[in-house]
């Protein structure tokens, strides 16, 4: 479930799920289930590859933003703007930004993964 460019309407509405788990940690799995559970769509880095490439700009905006800032904040519009449509958030690059991301939702539910625990990663 995409959200086209034509209907990215930049809206600041909730953010229900941000995912803090890295890539090729079940975040497909968790996008999918998320999008059946709330049957809003869910942005993951298929995403950015597939319908939104110009993200990318807006992501390395976001990077230099955190990177340039004392207290790491970035402009909330900014995440409204990738995320217009959206309703959660997992993979990269958000999982990321996973702190920004919570002053701005500070509503949302934060995922994270615990792959790395279970597989005995240090």
């Amino acid at each position: 479930m995409a959200v086209d460019g034509k209907s990215r309407t930049g809206d600041s509405g909730p953010m229900f799920v941000i995912g803090a788990g890295l890539g090729r940690t079940g975040t497909l799995s968790l996008k999918t289930a998320l999008e059946i559970i709330y049957d809003q769509p869910c942005y993951h880095m298929i995403e950015l590859l597939t319908h939104h490439k110009d993200d990318s700009r807006k992501w390395l905006e976001v990077d230099r933003l955190v990177s340039e800032s004392v207290d790491g904040k970035v402009d909330p519009k900014l995440f409204y703007e990738i995320f217009g449509g959206y309703r959660c958030t997992v993979d990269f690059p958000s999982c990321a930004y996973y702190p920004q991301l919570m002053q701005v939702y500070p509503e949302a539910k934060v995922s994270g993964s615990l792959i790395g625990f279970l597989c005995g990663f240090d």
